[in-house]
């Protein structure tokens, strides 16, 4: 879900590729890569990107990649606080799409559905 925002942090940080470098790392995992550093890596640099943006939108839109590289990194914890990084791509995701549009709450339902 993640993926589909992330042309809304592009368009305002346009030379800043840490948010699609986290949803791509994630990908990597998710069909059987190892759990390393370079996907910790990748979750910290998306946040810095979440904290070098000036707009509502685009900063949820990189948590949204954050989260998603972030799940892969941590799903083995059986932690009640994991459930953040398990279920934020898409909430951060579905946020990205309200603002974009002037905080239309039925576009980001329409997101998550």
């Amino acid at each position: 879900m993640a993926q589909t925002v992330l042309e809304i942090f592009e368009a305002n940080q346009p030379d800043d590729s840490r948010p699609r470098e986290a949803i791509s790392v994630a990908w990597e995992f998710a069909r059987g890569g190892e759990r390393g550093k370079s996907l910790r890596d990748s979750v910290w640099a998306a946040l810095k990107a979440a904290e070098s943006t000036d707009t509502a939108a685009a900063r949820e839109a990189a948590w949204a990649a954050m989260s998603a590289a972030g799940a892969a990194c941590l799903h083995p914890l059986a932690k009640a606080t994991q459930v953040k990084h398990i279920l934020g791509a898409g909430a951060y995701a579905a946020r990205a799409a309200e603002l974009v549009v002037g905080d239309d709450r039925r576009v980001g339902a329409e997101q998550l559905e």
